[in-house]
């Protein structure tokens, strides 16, 4: 049977059709392309009926119509205990590269440009197109909207992972209105009952001051009794216009509405004279908060230190690389730009080491770390910026070609980092089916994990990839890093693991808060649990639509906690005014009446 076989083969290989075949070993098939009798269809090749050892035959299992075009070229098989083994030498096609080579074996070279690719940077950078530069040196993905300056749009036009900052929130007041002026420090200073409003996009680049509470039009109104006098045309002076009986006193407060009995803030006292009340006596008004008053609540929001400005992003004129820029924070008394100091340079495509150079440190030619770019690891070698497998890497066997390794001649394979005859490779194919895997160039790869054979063999992840199930995959929370893992609902992927969030990652893998952070599926958000009251002194806490939260516990309308109660600060002897200010005795001829809390001030019955 051999010897029929080997006839019929060496027949064929030297006259064809005469030997009655009406093709040449070797010629391709499949299941629309039959083989002529007395030939099978072996791995897309016709072949006789079995073979004999050591015979040769030439092989490749891409689509025909790409044979010999760009890379792609035909291999050789051998016949090992009469089984034709693996399909050595030949070049199928492979994702198309930046590198002047027709990877595809389309007839096109490095067509990859204008395509559509992830920056993986934020806002509306993140998408972008493949460019292949520097003679096919590689590929760079960049944005088709540049970073600008931020708009009222509800996009992050500048990439800095903030939408509409600076445009949405700060603090406001109509310009040429009496009642706050600016305070120098990116504040306002009010007086009486008038209020600063917040910035609110409104309309595409429209922006207004809403919710500010500008003077009275009216002169100031007169109080009724029992009520608290305050300064409604905000002129600094109350009830200046109202008609009174000398000796009468009344509470007052000139500070804004709601200020009163939040952190050192109190109503006082006012006196009639010459039927005229008079200066506002023992009250304690608002005062802007500073980096030299730290640890009180000066501007009496329910917030302590709130200082402005204080945490935005500033920087540093003449500071390079990461030491450029920084947030502003409290140095003393004095507010300034805090931004980190130089560190080793690491290779994240960043100046670590402030000195105006980036990754300098690093040899990505070489480094199976950084193999041609940070962070790119190879399982093996890196080999002129490229990760190899010097066991069966030709151009690289057993060490890569600037380090001495071999280039093997022409008609050798290298396996086991030696450059041999193909019939001593041969085999691969069979012994990686028994084990579950794939042969892919000479070696057994798990075609569902193997980044460089991800589905298939040749089929290589892009950057940031990860092989999960046989499909390359973006890291994200249903397959972080390489071990593919599913990430918990209170969690984020950053850096290829699963991490919990909180102060260091809110919400997102480049924002963190210093506060509390509530996590819901993936989207925190950063709440001052004293004053939220949808997080009232825990994430969840949901108060009443009528109550209000009070240094973290619901209160009812008009109500402050204090000391674990909730209680009226216009009325309680214990808390007047404000929360531990208990009214006491001094009341009659020797003082030794109790006084009693009206309208947030201590006055005798």
């Amino acid at each position: 049977m051999r010897a029929t076989t080997r006839f019929g083969f060496l027949c064929a290989l030297a006259f064809g059709a005469a030997c009655g075949i009406d093709t040449h070993p070797g010629a391709t098939c499949d299941d629309d392309n039959p083989c002529p009798l007395g030939q099978d269809c072996y791995r897309g090749f016709c072949v006789a009926e079995g073979c004999d050892e050591g015979m040769t035959r030439p092989c490749y299992t891409g689509s025909e119509d790409t044979l010999g075009v760009g890379r792609c070229m035909q291999g050789t098989q051998t016949c090992v205990d009469g089984v034709f083994g693996a399909c050595l030498g030949q070049q199928i096609p492979q994702l198309e590269e930046c590198n002047d080579t027709d990877d595809d074996c389309d007839g096109r070279t490095d067509e990859i440009d204008g395509t559509e690719c992830d920056t993986r940077m934020p806002g509306v950078c993140s998408v972008g197109t493949l460019e292949c530069v520097d003679g096919g040196m590689g590929a760079v993905c960049t944005p088709t909207t540049p970073a600008s300056e931020e708009r009222c749009n509800s996009r992050d036009d500048d990439c800095d992972t903030r939408v509409d900052e600076g445009l949405e929130g700060d603090s406001c007041y109509p310009a040429d209105t009496m009642g706050c002026t600016p305070d120098g420090g990116g504040g306002f200073a009010c007086v009486g009952a008038c209020q600063t409003g917040t910035f609110q996009c409104v309309d595409e680049d429209v922006r207004e001051c809403v919710g500010a509470i500008v003077p009275s039009t009216d002169p100031d109104g007169c109080t009724a009794d029992g009520e608290t006098a305050v300064d409604d045309d905000c002129d600094g002076d109350i009830d200046e216009d109202c008609p009174c009986d000398d000796g009468e006193t009344q509470a007052c407060y000139g500070g804004p509405a709601g200020t009163a009995g939040v952190g050192p803030c109190m109503m006082g006292e006012q006196t009639c004279v010459a039927n005229r009340f008079g200066a506002c006596e023992g009250a304690v008004l608002p005062e802007p908060e500073t980096c030299g008053n730290e640890g009180t609540d000066n501007n009496c929001d329910g917030m302590m230190d709130n200082v402005p400005m204080r945490g935005m992003t500033c920087s540093v004129e003449g500071n390079v690389g990461v030491c450029a820029s920084g947030v502003r924070e409290c140095d003393g008394p004095v507010l300034g730009c805090s931004t980190p100091d130089p560190s080793d340079e690491l290779c994240n495509e960043l100046d670590d080491d402030c000195d105006g150079s980036t990754d300098e440190t690093f040899d990505t030619t070489n480094d199976p770390a950084n193999c041609g770019t940070c962070g790119t690891t190879c399982e093996n070698d890196c080999c002129d910026g490229a990760c190899t497998n010097v066991r069966l890497d030709e151009g690289n066997c057993g060490a890569c070609a600037a380090d001495g390794g071999a280039t093997c001649a022409d008609g050798e394979e290298c396996c086991g980092g030696t450059c041999n005859a193909p019939a001593l490779c041969a085999g691969c194919a069979e012994d990686c089916a028994a084990s579950g895997t794939t042969c892919c160039s000479m070696e057994c790869v798990d075609t569902q994990s193997d980044e460089n054979n991800c589905g298939g063999c040749g089929v290589t992840c892009g950057a940031g990839q990860f092989c999960c199930g046989g499909t390359c995959t973006d890291e994200s929370v249903d397959s972080c890093g390489q071990g593919c893992n599913t990430c918990g609902d209170d969690q984020l992927c950053c850096n290829n693991a699963c991490v919990d969030q909180g102060a260091e990652f809110c919400g997102g893998c480049m924002s963190g808060c210093g506060s509390t952070c509530c996590a819901e599926d993936h989207d925190g958000t950063c709440v001052n649990l004293q004053n939220d009251p949808t997080n009232c002194g825990g994430c969840g806490v949901n108060c009443a639509p009528t109550d209000t939260c009070s240094n973290g516990m619901c209160c009812g309308a008009g109500l402050t906690n204090c000391g674990g109660s909730c209680t009226d600060t216009q009325t309680d002897d214990d808390n007047c005014g404000s929360c531990g200010r208990e009214c006491g005795l001094g009341c009659g001829l020797l003082g030794t009446g109790a006084r009693v809390c009206r309208s947030g001030a201590c006055v005798c019955p």
